[in-house]
């Protein structure tokens, strides 16, 4: 998703998604896609941690501004979002400021498609009562796995980004490299029929979960 979009306009942006986990209020990148040479080191479920960057982006406030990263200058474009139950999600993109691009222009265009991206998984699923899906990654901060893109609702109808699995058969199965299926799943308090499958990505767990809600 997001190095597909690098591939259509610079190979040299840094592109993340980044949610709030609800145990210890860190922002953990979700989606990634940044330089080869720091792909591995920066993968989801790194914590992302840049002072300036958050203090602005907790405000609600759109970050903008040149800033030095990775021992080199980037123009920083961020985009909080408060989704209905609380919690921040932030879309940034950085330019190197020697790039020949516009930097207005190519940093607006990528947010603009990352948050495309995004929401439309969501579209996908918006009218399916009985089935859901949700993207997990596994933080580095807490060791859960966090619910990063969920259709999944809780009791108030709010889709529960930012939760953790709660389950320790499915996070000890998932901790071993092993899917996981049940058939009476307690999810944000409903049963379901659920999925669990893990994968490796830069060498760091995430989890593709799908869900059919029990009648």
């Amino acid at each position: 998703m997001a190095s597909n979009l690098k591939k259509k306009t610079d190979k040299t942006l840094i592109i993340s998604y980044d949610v709030q986990s609800k145990t210890d209020s860190k922002y953990i990148r979700a989606l990634v896609a940044i330089t080869p040479a720091t792909d591995k080191s920066l993968p989801p479920g790194s914590v992302f941690a840049t002072p300036e960057i958050l203090n602005v982006i907790n405000q609600e406030k759109v970050f903008q501004q040149d800033f030095s990263i990775f021992n080199q200058s980037y123009y920083e474009l961020g985009v909080p979002f408060r989704e209905p139950d609380g919690q921040i999600v932030f879309y940034i993109v950085g330019l190197p400021t020697n790039s020949t691009l516009n930097r207005i222009t190519t940093t607006r265009y990528a947010i603009g498609k990352i948050i495309e991206y995004v929401y439309g998984l969501y579209n996908l699923f918006k009218n399916n009562k009985r089935n859901k899906f949700t993207y997990y990654v596994k933080s580095q901060s807490s060791s859960q796995y966090v619910a990063v893109i969920t259709t999944v609702e809780n009791e108030n109808g709010q889709l529960t980004t930012g939760d953790s699995i709660s389950n320790t058969k499915v996070v000890n199965a998932l901790n071993n490299g092993k899917e996981f299926h049940g058939n009476n799943i307690n999810v944000s308090g409903r049963s379901y029929q659920a999925l669990y499958k893990p994968y490796k990505l830069f060498h760091t767990n995430i989890v593709l979960a799908s869900y059919i809600l029990n009648q």
